[in-house]
């Protein structure tokens, strides 16, 4: 994950207020000072969320390989409970080269071979082209970690359920085994019509170093939502993969009607955490579920402080300054906070929510960083002091994780209390604040993020997704157009959002179209930056297709998986479930309506019901084979639709979904600019 946030500095640049009218100069960036109503208070929108609401819903099993030498062959026998045996969904991924080429395939030398056993009938091998026996084979690209590898996922159907029996062999030197740690030779993935999953979610959002932190899990019905109790699991364990390369295993313990483990966070970095679960359901049938989770621990410490002061300012503003405990300045984060304070009867009542990115300065009482309070917010919500601040809190600005978060802190009003008017209405500007020299810091990482074009026309820009590349068919657009390009790369939301905000420094102005991550990075700079977007004119603002703005399942399998193979763009927090969660409780409701998105899947048909062979087994229908449906939503935005016969990106069973040619005119057509 990179480190952004820590390596930007603080800069002046005289007559900032012109800045409004005309594009930002390259290489500098300014923060909104954003604002929402408390009716985003009271709705819940701004609140940082509970863990225990998030994580990952599991309805599949991907258990270890590990081959014992029997005679001229390696070996593998697993004894799998399928609960349920009317449609069962085997794989396996190898750890070495070629492996997904023929594994299972049952032809070739050298090729592994795959048997099954389930009750009441002998073993068979699975091959390649079995049609017969109520098998049937899919072949299709893993393709989802940046490899091009075919796999072959298998359906049998109607069998018994219970205890079967799988025999993976590969021939003694075979060099698709691989050299995985602790003999890990790969995967078999298991999937069955069952419908209860897996649900696993972190006990803390507060990921630092010397916390304790850790997973829970239980057993949930997915068609009811019921949560089932800790007794249906007889056994769960997990293994914690460190960022030094170090694997921890824990017993999982029952707990509120739940599995849970933890441990206090000794490093800062990238933890994969794996659970696996074994019990029985309500009507005795044995199953197994696991589950992949990524997760960061941040190695820096921050912790408010006791009391915040309420400064004079300018133009009718205030400066909220909120004291740290922090060795360092020059360190940007985004820091949140609700205004409270008295009503016209003297009761308690919200003013408004602030936040916004800033920088920790370091003054001669202490550190601190600053909100900037509008005073018009008090004179639209009728709200007079004493004031105080609620739901405090500082998080890291690559990730959303909190460093800490205080729930009341009081605020000591310096050069007199504002005057209290009344019959203000809420405008525009309330909402993000000016541009303003003292909210200015210069691009981290030098000239590389600068990569301005001499095209100052009002275009219309083609954003990619994460680990991608071009996708856009220029073709389906006319007049002004960018194309965004950050080939093959790995960035937070923040870090994507700052490349696109210095591509975008070539034009007067521009809207967005946008694949993937690159529509939560279009947001997340409208939500945090000026940039070309806020001088745009038309109908749509920010326009995206497939973004995982609630985030995947399949970031923690991604983890996995790119270790497994080798290859692919590594660990993404701000895709995972989790992490979405937090950076969306930073996007309040005004941004979110800039926002016009459609999601798509597969084809919906008997024998044509996915669009990856492997992320099958870790999504709920529908997806389009990386997004599920649900988790492409964005509540407060303009959900324009969802269609049928189109996947994530090529290579999978139907289309691409950015080669929709009529979407794409619609987009062009309408997209501000």
């Amino acid at each position: 994950m990179g480190n952004g946030c820590w390596r930007l500095v603080v800069g002046v640049v005289a007559g900032a207020a012109a800045l409004v009218a005309v594009p930002i100069a390259s290489g500098q960036m300014y923060f909104k000072q954003i604002a929402a109503p408390a009716s985003e208070i009271a709705s819940g929108r701004v609140a940082l969320p509970d863990p225990a609401e998030h994580g990952v819903e599991s309805p599949s099993a991907m258990l270890p390989i590990r081959f014992a030498v029997e005679g001229d062959r390696l070996v593998w026998r697993g004894v799998v409970p399928i609960d349920d045996g009317r449609d069962v969904r085997l794989m396996v991924l190898g750890l070495g080269e070629g492996v997904g080429d023929e594994a299972g395939d049952g032809g070739g030398d050298g090729a592994w071979r795959v048997r099954v056993a389930s009750p009441g009938r002998g073993a068979m091998t699975l091959r390649g082209e079995v049609a017969a026996d109520l098998v049937l084979a899919d072949r299709g690209d893993v393709g989802l970690v940046g490899v091009d590898r075919d796999a072959t996922r298998y359906r049998l159907l109607d069998r018994a359920a219970g205890v079967w029996e799988v025999v993976v062999e590969a021939d003694v030197g075979d060099a698709r085994v691989g050299d995985g740690a602790d003999g890990l030779a790969g995967y078999l993935l298991v999937r069955t019509a069952r419908p209860e999953v897996l649900h696993t979610t972190l006990t803390t959002y507060r990921l630092v170093v010397g916390e304790r932190v850790g997973l829970a899990t239980r057993m949930r019905d997915a068609a009811g939502g019921r949560v089932v109790g800790g007794g249906a699991i007889e056994s769960a364990r997990a293994e914690v993969v460190l960022p030094d390369g170090r694997t921890r295993e824990f017993a999982m313990r029952e707990a509120d009607g739940a599995r849970a483990f933890g441990f206090v966070a000794e490093l800062a970095g990238r933890h994969v955490a794996r659970v696996t679960v074994r019990g029985r359901h309500a009507d005795g049938t044995a199953f197994v579920r696991t589950s992949q989770h990524v997760f960061v621990v941040l190695g820096e410490r921050v912790e408010l402080g006791a009391r915040a002061r309420l400064e004079a300012d300018r133009d009718g503003t205030r400066l909220v300054r909120v004291p740290l405990d922090v060795a360092e300045r020059d360190r940007r984060v985004i820091v949140s906070a609700e205004v409270w304070g008295r009503d016209g009867v003297g009761g308690e009542a919200a003013a408004c929510w602030l936040s916004g990115m800033s920088v920790i300065e370091r003054q001669k009482d202490g550190a601190s960083v600053s909100l900037v309070l509008d005073e018009r917010w008090l004179a639209a919500s009728g709200v007079g002091g004493p004031f105080e601040l609620r739901n405090v809190r500082v998080q890291c600005c690559d990730t959303s994780v909190p460093m800490d978060v205080v729930g009341v802190m009081p605020v000591d009003v310096v050069g007199g209390m504002p005057v209290l008017r009344r019959g203000v209405e809420v405008s525009a500007d309330m909402l993000v604040g000016a541009p303003r020299a003292d909210r200015m810091v210069e691009f981290a990482g030098g000239d590389a993020l600068r990569r301005s074009r001499a095209f100052a026309g009002h275009n219309l820009m083609l954003v990619h997704g994460y680990c991608s590349s071009g996708v856009w068919r220029t073709a389906d657009f006319s007049g002004g157009l960018e194309v965004f390009l950050d080939e093959g790369q790995n960035r937070s939301h923040d870090e994507f959002a700052q490349l696109m905000l210095a591509f975008g420094n070539g034009s007067k102005s521009f809207g967005v179209v946008a694949h993937s991550q690159g529509g939560a990075a279009a947001l997340h700079l409208r939500t945090y930056y000026f940039s070309g977007l806020d001088w745009a004119e038309g109908a749509r603002l920010i326009q995206s297709v497939g973004t995982p703005y609630q985030g995947t399942p399949l970031a923690g399998n991604l983890a996995v998986l790119g270790d497994l193979f080798g290859s692919g763009c590594g660990e993404n927090f701000d895709l995972s479930t989790d992490g979405a969660a937090l950076w969306l409780a930073g996007i309040p409701s005004a941004a979110r309506a800039d926002v016009s998105y459609w999601t798509t899947s597969f084809e919906d048909g008997f024998g044509f019901d996915f669009c990856n062979v492997v992320s099958d087994f870790f999504l709920s229908d529908p997806d389009d084979g990386v997004i599920v449906r649900s988790r492409g939503q964005l509540p407060g935005a303009n959900n324009l639709g969802h269609v049928e016969g189109w996947c994530h990106t090529q290579g999978m069973r139907d289309p691409a979904q950015y080669f929709d040619t009529g979407r794409n005119n619609d987009m062009n057509t309408n997209g501000a600019r």
